[in-house]
């Protein structure tokens, strides 16, 4: 008895090694498209959707340049990452980026309030690293 409670620790002991850094992935993302609907500039619009960001996903939280912290939905094959952005009038935005797996595109958008211009936001690829 003994042998087969050790054999079944270590096995669960493995599926939980093993299982935790399938949770951890980190994507590099190059933007393509770009709108600056909305914007002063397109210097501003490139503030916010940068041409070059690095998103650490652990579990349902994300760390994402230069965006700060944010939370992270998953289902099936796409990855939705909404980071809560301070803007300097001293509001909170959502910014939203959606990331397919599949095809290794990304779409991001700031999700402004109603009464605002709403901006098609920025959309490029993603590659997984690590």
């Amino acid at each position: 008895m003994h042998r087969s409670f050790l054999r079944t620790a270590l096995t669960v002991a493995t599926l939980i090694a093993t299982a935790a850094p399938a949770l951890a992935q980190t994507l590099e993302c190059t933007r393509t498209r770009l709108s600056s609907n909305g914007f002063g500039s397109n210097s501003t619009a490139e503030s916010f959707f940068p041409t070059h960001t690095a998103f650490r996903i652990d579990g349902d939280t994300v760390l994402g340049a230069p965006y700060g912290p944010g939370s992270v939905l998953r289902s099936e094959d796409r990855v939705t990452m909404t980071f809560p952005l301070l803007l300097s009038n001293g509001k909170t935005i959502p910014m939203r980026i959606r990331y397919n797996s599949a095809n290794g595109r990304y779409a991001a958008q700031l999700l402004m309030p109603s009464g605002y211009i709403q901006n098609p936001g920025a959309g490029g690829r993603c590659r997984p690293r690590g």
